[in-house]
């Protein structure tokens, strides 16, 4: 009796999984449906022009790319992560964290946060 509650349990948690899953999956299709395609070297190339390092917008444009899930998305620089790609509660931090380990940084702190978001324009 325990296995099927057991068994019960893990169908239902991943049930909840795919229905938290589905919706971003459906808006980020119909925003691609309604926006013109930006590949990832024009992506690149548009923030190496404002002087940003091209390993740094290779790394976080593939991981963004990873985490959304979704082929052929157009990704733009000023795209919100939590509006567009459903990125939402410790996934912004973690995604953060995540690149900053892979690019040997220190993490942020929420002053650097605050500072970027003043006096950094993309």
């Amino acid at each position: 009796m325990e296995i099927y509650i057991l068994i019960g349990t893990i169908i239902i948690a991943l049930g909840l999984l795919q229905i938290r899953n589905w919706k971003p999956t459906k808006n980020l299709q119909q925003i691609a449906s309604t926006r013109p395609s930006l590949d990832r070297e024009d992506y690149i190339t548009s923030l190496n022009n404002k002087g940003y390092e091209r390993e740094y917008i290779e790394l976080v444009y593939d991981e963004i790319y990873q985490f959304i899930d979704l082929p052929n998305f157009p990704i733009y620089p000023e795209d919100d992560w939590h509006l567009l790609y459903g990125i939402n509660d410790l996934d912004d931090v973690e995604l953060i964290d995540l690149i900053c380990n892979k690019l040997n940084l220190q993490k942020p702190e929420q002053e650097d946060f605050d500072f970027i978001e003043k006096n950094i324009p993309l």
